[in-house]
């Protein structure tokens, strides 16, 4: 992907989602513009052909590139996906994930109100 494709991703990701306001790149769990999803219903919805299976994978680290995926894998291989960066979200054009850290390591989706 080109830095152009991966700014606006990026810029999809931040103008659409909302976030924290004080500078620690996480997306506001406690917004009422969002609604929690579980990843369950997530690949079920894919599954049923309710929800394409592309996203992105935007890391929160300089120098790794912002790619192209299929959420049955990252979900298979989530391990590995949130070992790329500290912070990474995943991005569809229905919901986003971020990774967290809370003695386990996991990630949490959410969707628009």
């Amino acid at each position: 992907m080109s830095k152009d494709e991966g700014d606006i991703i990026m810029n999809a990701l931040c103008n659409k989602y909302p976030f924290v306001s004080y500078g620690s790149g996480s997306i506001d769990w406690d917004s009422d513009k969002i609604s929690i999803l579980d990843y369950r219903k997530i690949l079920e919805d894919t599954k049923n052909n309710l929800l394409i299976p592309s996203v992105y994978i935007i890391p929160d680290t300089v120098g790794i590139p912002i790619f192209k995926s299929n959420i049955f894998l990252v979900m298979k291989h989530i391990e590995d996906v949130l070992a790329i960066s500290f912070k990474v979200y995943i991005l569809n054009y229905r919901y986003a994930g971020q990774s967290y850290n809370n003695e386990e390591l996991g990630i949490r989706f959410c969707t628009l109100n």
